[in-house]
C-alpha cells in the first residue's frame, strides 16, 4: 500500500514544482543546518506544551503523507547554515521523526533558499506565518 505522498505525487506529477516561484528551486537541507530566526514567533503566545503538541501533530501528518509536502523558506547565514523564514514547525517535526522514531528519510527538509536582507527576511517571516481568522463560510467548507 502506498503513502498519501505517493498518491499526491501521481495526481500532481504534471504540476511538478508548480507552487515554487519561477527561478526558485527546491533544495534538500539537513534539519541540523536549519536554525530559528531571531524574529521567529512560532512560539509566541504559546506554552512549550502547546508548541510541542502542534509539532507532534504535524509529525504524524508528515509521516502519513510520507514526506514534508510544503518546502521551508530559508536564507543562508553561513557556509553551511540557514535561517528559517517560514517552516519552523516542519523542521521541528522532521527532527522528531528522525530522533524519536528513527525515520532517517526525514533528515533532509525540502527548502527554497532566498537571498534577502534582514528587513526583507523579517517581513517575509511575518507575512508567511500569519494565520488569518477564518469566516464561518471558510470553516463550513
Amino acid at each position: 500500500m502506498g503513502t498519501l505522498g505517493a498518491a499526491l505525487d501521481s495526481i500532481h506529477s504534471k504540476k511538478k514544482n508548480s507552487d515554487v516561484p519561477k527561478g526558485d528551486k527546491i533544495v534538500p537541507l539537513h534539519y541540523s543546518k536549519l536554525h530559528r530566526a531571531p524574529y521567529q514567533y512560532s512560539h509566541k503566545g504559546k506554552t512549550e506544551e502547546e508548541y510541542e503538541q502542534e509539532v507532534r501533530k504535524l509529525k504524524d501528518e508528515i509521516k502519513a503523507a510520507g514526506k514534508v509536502l510544503q518546502p521551508l523558506l530559508v536564507r543562508k547565514t553561513d557556509v553551511d547554515d540557514y535561517e528559517i523564514i517560514g517552516g519552523q514547525h516542519r523542521r521541528d517535526a522532521s527532527e522528531l521523526l528522525v530522533i524519536e522514531d528513527g525515520e532517517t528519510q526525514y533528515e533532509f527538509c525540502p527548502c527554497i533558499i532566498k537571498n534577502m536582507s534582514d528587513a526583507q527576511a523579517e517581513y517575509a517571516g511575518f507575512s508567511t506565518n500569519t494565520n488569518w481568522e477564518k469566516s464561518d463560510w471558510h470553516i463550513m467548507h
